[in-house]
């Protein structure tokens, strides 16, 4: 059955209604009572401003790796980290050429994210697919 996803538009971090569509989504996926569930979001900002994924973190007990280039911002990412432990924080910009140190793929690798982990939210406005194809979960 399909179902319209801008019926479930909610947003509490989330700009364009994420929040919502992801609960829905998870729902729908039967992802919503997990024992240790991994986010990946970058662009990151504070953690908090405009995140798809903050509110999974906050109120669901999420673990996350975030990713921020923006020095400033990361330096807000640290602060919000003091708070929320379960947030890694990771101060890169992510390229999508898999031979590169920046690929998401080499990032997550110094990480301590699992393989399989359930929700990445790719929201650059620029190369999203190519570094959604660039991913290869098997190398880390």
């Amino acid at each position: 059955m399909q179902q319209n996803l801008d019926l479930f538009k909610k947003n509490v971090y989330s700009q364009n209604g994420e929040d919502g569509i992801i609960q829905q989504l998870l729902v729908s996926l039967n992802i919503t009572s997990l024992d240790n569930p991994w986010c990946v979001e970058f662009g990151a900002w504070d953690g908090k401003h405009l995140s798809n994924t903050f509110n999974l973190v906050e109120s669901g007990g999420w673990n996350a790796v975030y990713i921020e280039a923006d020095s400033q911002r990361f330096a807000d990412l640290l602060e919000t980290v003091q708070e929320f432990e379960k947030i890694i924080p990771v101060n890169a910009f992510v390229e999508y050429n898999n031979y590169s140190e920046n690929s998401l793929t080499n990032i997550l690798k110094t990480t301590a994210i699992p393989r399989g982990f359930e929700l990445l939210s790719i929201d650059i406005d620029s190369f999203d697919l190519d570094i959604w194809e660039s991913l290869d979960a098997t190398l880390y």
